[in-house]
């Protein structure tokens, strides 16, 4: 590939998804995965910073009785062994997991119900919507799209790498939802 002039720049905005649309009506677009997945990075560290001394408080401090020493070339092998056979740590690991899955499930209902998007979606200016009205999403789509993050997960997380090919940028959640994610025009806020 030639250039009769210089390549282009790299636009880490248009990348991103943060340029302004320039095809579609100024009033409305679908959220770019792109941009959804930068929302989602925000949201988890929140959630990281905000939830581990909760989660640390719930877990038991088995996790913390086995070390690994890096001196033994063995030591993993053995360190794994003695952690998949040991039935507290599995409890452990267990209460952590569900622990923070409630956690996350309920900071992303609580911010849907109340601002329709989350700290995340926020910053970025994009917004969860009902897919006919385009308005606020009602508790039992906010149920629903939580029962489709489930979904969208499974499959090696193909329900989420939908958006990047669906037409309106739906995920499998969305879909089952019945919702959209829309960038919210600069002149209004959320």
């Amino acid at each position: 590939m030639t250039f009769e002039t210089e390549p282009p720049a790299f636009d880490f905005l248009k990348v991103a998804g943060l340029r302004r649309p320039k095809k579609q009506g100024p009033d409305k677009k679908y959220a770019t995965f792109n941009r959804r997945m930068m929302a989602a990075t925000i949201d988890s560290l929140i959630l990281m910073v905000l939830t581990t001394p909760i989660i640390e408080r719930l877990t038991p401090a088995a996790t913390q009785k086995y070390a690994l020493d890096g001196s033994d070339p063995l030591a993993a092998q053995r360190y794994l062994v003695q952690v998949l056979t040991n039935r507290e740590f599995i409890l452990s690991w267990i209460t952590n997991m569900s622990a923070q899955a409630l956690l996350i499930f309920l900071f992303s209902a609580v911010c849907w119900h109340f601002w329709s998007a989350t700290p995340g979606k926020m910053l970025l200016r994009i917004k969860v919507a009902d897919a006919v009205s385009e308005g606020p999403i009602s508790d039992t789509q906010i149920a629903l799209r939580l029962f489709g993050y489930v979904v969208s997960s499974l499959f090696f997380f193909l329900g989420f790498f939908w958006i990047g090919f669906d037409k309106r940028r739906q995920g499998w959640h969305d879909k089952i939802a019945n919702t959209v994610v829309v960038v919210v025009p600069w002149t209004s806020a959320l």
